[in-house]
């Protein structure tokens, strides 16, 4: 047997094809995954897999000459890669008009591995290369006021959900107006 791909992420099905020999007219076929029956009679079996699933297709031959009648295929593993997810975000607003301190925090990935961060700012495509830190977190620093959209990690090929950020320069308080206009209001007036 043989799977369409080696190694998938997380959510993607595999197509694994019996190739037989000999089988007679009309072969039966019995796929299983990690011991148990699954799948039609079929001569391709298509699943979304867990990393490590084993898979084997046992053939009976309808020829009637066969010997044995049942045989089991090769073995194949599966591996499924993990999908990165962002769990949430937080944010930094820049602490001066024009300023580029602000910054954006990526929660929930996994701590201590490298990732290609892609977005775009103002609709403009960037890409950083960053590391989670112990706890799971990437910053994003150096950011001026914008629009941060399409927010989204890639680990092995992988590509984590999207989140969308705008930061804003702070407001401006207005100056006190002084005037020697003084005009007296009476309640009810």
């Amino acid at each position: 047997i043989t799977p369409d791909v080696n190694s998938v992420c997380e959510g993607t099905p595999i197509t694994v094809t019996a190739e037989i020999h000999n089988g007679g007219n009309a072969p039966l076929y019995q796929w299983l995954v990690n011991g148990l029956p699954v799948g039609g009679n079929s001569q391709t079996y298509t699943s979304t897999f867990n990393n490590a699933d084993v898979v084997i297709c046992q053939l009976t031959s309808s020829a009637l000459c066969a010997n044995p009648v049942t045989v089991p295929s090769n073995q194949i593993i599966i591996t499924v890669k993990p999908t990165p997810i962002i769990s949430g975000q937080n944010t930094t607003n820049p602490s001066i008009c024009g300023g580029n301190d602000g910054k954006i925090e990526l929660l929930g990935l996994q701590p201590a591995v490298s990732y290609i961060v892609d977005y775009m700012f103002n609709g403009t495509a960037a890409t950083r290369y960053l590391a989670a830190d112990a706890s799971g977190v990437i910053t994003l620093s150096g950011l001026s006021a914008g629009n941060y959209s399409s927010i989204h990690v890639t680990y092995n090929g992988c590509v984590s959900n999207s989140v969308v950020v705008n930061l804003v320069d702070p407001g401006t308080t207005p100056a006190p107006v002084l005037s020697s206009d003084l005009a007296l209001v009476c309640p009810g007036e």
